[in-house]
């Protein structure tokens, strides 16, 4: 058993409940450590989150401008289209008048639609087809089957010939 005299008053001679001045150094360097690394988290988070920020816009302003372009070749070839209906009623033109004046209204009409896709930016043509899925579900369902046979074949029939053999993914 220890003797009295070199118990302290918590414990064994020289150790007490308050800490050591090692210890106070380590708390507070810990402390100063854990503000640190918390700071740090919140720096490279916020940096984050703006880096994802710009680059949704980058993003967003290309998907923007190629859908821009693409509109433009869309309604390039629907006005070609109504030039070729146009064409079309003319030559029917002795042949069947009736017909032909069908014809010319059926080229007024597609010729109205390369306008109208001309004169709306690609927001607005995006969200006028949501619109249309919306109210007429089938409707949209039926013209988006269509459009993709119609772009397919325009893809197919404007696709350069490649030689024999030719393998585009080969180096």
């Amino acid at each position: 058993m220890a003797i009295p005299s070199e118990m302290g008053a918590a414990g064994p001679a020289g150790s007490t409940n308050e800490p050591s001045q090692t210890e106070r150094f380590a708390a507070a360097r810990s402390d100063s450590l854990g503000a640190a690394l918390n700071d740090a988290t919140q720096t490279a988070a916020e940096a984050l989150r703006q880096q994802a920020a710009q680059f949704a816009r980058d993003v967003g302003h290309e998907l923007n401008r190629t859908g821009e372009a693409q509109k433009a070749r869309g309604a390039e070839a629907i006005r070609s289209l109504a030039r070729a209906i146009d064409s079309a009623a003319e030559e029917l033109q002795q042949q069947s008048p009736t017909v032909a004046r069908t014809v010319r209204e059926a080229a007024r009409g597609v010729e109205g639609l390369s306008e109208n896709l001309s004169n709306r930016n690609v927001d607005e043509l995006v969200d006028a087809a949501v619109r249309l899925a919306r109210a007429q579900p089938a409707l949209f369902v039926g013209g988006s089957v269509a459009a993709g046979f119609a772009v397919a074949r325009f893809l197919k029939s404007s696709a350069r010939q490649r030689p024999a053999g030719f393998d585009p993914y080969q180096c």
